[in-house]
């Protein structure tokens, strides 16, 4: 009983300990004195702890491993760590887009944190810093470019991209336009551009942009249309989508599916097969027997979540390729105990998938070189005398960061309307 009275005691000495240190970060803003601590499990205290010391030490990555450690013994919604790491990793150049993830993380946990605003206002700040990084970087992407001989149009092509995924559209459409048409394939270099560019302004949530992008292109715009569509699906604009899918010529890009999906979300059930009868009519007129076979898949899934079983099972028994085929027969039925299921996963967990992702193929794994130490990551790029590879080098680093800061601005949006 002496000892437990002793263990008792020595546990509230630690916790006065983590409030005294959380009060004394003199390196840390004001703001940050604002989060209360919560009883954690006694291994996560000492990894605290130990964190604590090393920030106030100004040890940033010593701090971010002792926190990262705290994580391993405590529930994965234990919002004081990820408010700890934000902090942490804002003090590292280079690692803005992971301190921010951070701070989502901690915003999705605690909606109502008393210091939410004081948080938006650093995140803010940590933007600022990140598109100055990116924007340097990009000065270097086309110093590259100017100085390659070989393949001039690609290389500006590739700059017009960087550009407008980095929010520079009217820049990247000039570029597109000094581009040629070449000879024999339409719009060939200009027309690769002019793609591009939409794809990244709905990358940053620039839809109209997008739309009056598309509207240059002069061949083989559907599949930029679908993706216009998708993206006024996303925010909502269900009328909106259906009059792009309308000047859609290609059956095979007509979104259906995805706008009788929005319309059965939004409780406009007779929409939705009315919009599935159509979806059905145009996959019969896909050549493609793969093509169709998938697409006659995804709409019987979507039938099935309007609740039409039988309408369901009758297009999964149209489709020709056999493991399509039982894939969607399997779909259906896993799908019977899903329908009208409202539970999701809490939204912190989008931002620790994007924050402990280590696949270098995902568009958005902040666990990976360039977002842990950009610097290094540069300087680790192989060394070359064939300027075309230092320029895609360089491109291929500074396209992987913007396309991440866009998703991870979506992602900030996204929660902001929940």
């Amino acid at each position: 009983m002496r000892q437990r009275r002793k263990t008792d005691t020595e546990r509230k000495t630690m916790r006065a300990i983590l409030i005294a240190l959380a009060l004394t970060l003199a390196t840390l803003p004001a703001w940050a004195q604002t989060i209360t601590p919560v009883p954690l499990p006694p291994e996560a205290e000492a990894a605290v702890k130990k964190g604590l010391i090393a920030a106030n030490a100004q040890q940033w990555l010593i701090a971010i491993q002792s926190f990262q450690e705290a994580r391993k013994s405590v529930p994965a919604d234990a919002p004081v760590l990820f408010y700890n790491l934000g902090l942490a990793e804002s003090k590292i150049p280079g690692r803005e887009l992971r301190a921010i993830a951070w701070f989502g993380a901690y915003l999705a946990a605690t909606p109502n944190a008393p210091n939410a605003a004081a948080v938006n206002d650093a995140i803010v700040g940590l933007q600022i810093k990140n598109q100055g990084n990116l924007n340097r970087l990009i000065k270097t992407v086309q110093d590259a470019a100017s100085q390659t001989t070989q393949n001039k149009e690609g290389h500006l092509s590739s700059v017009a991209r960087l550009l407008a995924e980095a929010g520079d559209a009217t820049s990247a459409l000039k570029i597109a336009y000094l581009l040629p048409e070449t000879e024999g394939h339409g719009d060939d270099w200009r027309g690769g551009a002019l793609k591009a560019i939409a794809d990244a302004q709905l990358d940053a949530g620039d839809i109209v942009g997008a739309q009056r992008t598309a509207d240059l292109i002069l061949v083989g715009k559907d599949l930029t249309e679908e993706k216009i569509a998708e993206a006024q699906l996303d925010a909502g604009d269900i009328v909106g989508a259906q009059r792009t899918a309308d000047v859609i010529h290609s059956v095979e890009f007509k979104p259906g599916c995805l706008i009788a999906d929005a319309q059965i979300k939004a409780r406009d059930i007779a929409g939705a097969q009315k919009t599935l009868a159509s979806a059905l009519k145009n996959a019969d007129l896909i050549q493609n027997p793969y093509v169709k076979s998938l697409e006659q898949s995804h709409i019987a899934y979507v039938q099935m979540k309007v609740g039409d079983i039988a309408g369901a099972l009758r297009t999964a028994d149209l489709i020709q390729d056999g493991y399509v085929k039982s894939r969607a027969q399997q779909d259906i039925a896993n799908a019977r105990s899903k329908v009208g299921s409202t539970s999701n996963p809490p939204f912190f967990y989008d931002w620790l998938d994007k924050i402990d992702d280590v696949n270098t193929l995902n568009d958005c794994a902040l666990n990976t070189g360039p977002f842990l130490d950009l610097a290094g990551y540069l300087k680790a790029l192989p060394p070359s005398d064939d300027l075309q590879e230092v320029f895609h080098g360089l491109f291929d680093t500074a396209f992987k960061i913007a396309k991440a800061q866009n998703i991870i601005y979506k992602m900030q949006k996204r929660q902001a309307k929940q």
